[in-house]
């Protein structure tokens, strides 16, 4: 029996707050409690991901910076 992943937990490094999110697809999420944008690093197979390669985080790290979140 295959599993539909539909709703995840993201941890924001901003505010230290746990958020949950349905699954949209491989893009940036927007923190709950602060606005912070945060890749969607959880669906992500960690031991064949390299996250500095990841397009999504790198977004979302622009957003931040035009947001002055970082």
């Amino acid at each position: 029996m295959a599993f539909t992943v539909t709703k995840f937990d993201e941890w924001c490094p901003n505010c230290e707050s746990e958020n949950e999110f349905r699954v949209l697809g491989k893009r940036v999420y927007i923190c709950q409690h602060c606005g912070y944008a945060l890749a969607p690093c959880s669906l992500c197979d960690m031991d064949k991901t390299k996250c500095s390669d990841c397009e999504i985080s790198k977004r979302a790290e622009e957003i931040n910076r035009q947001n002055n979140k970082l």
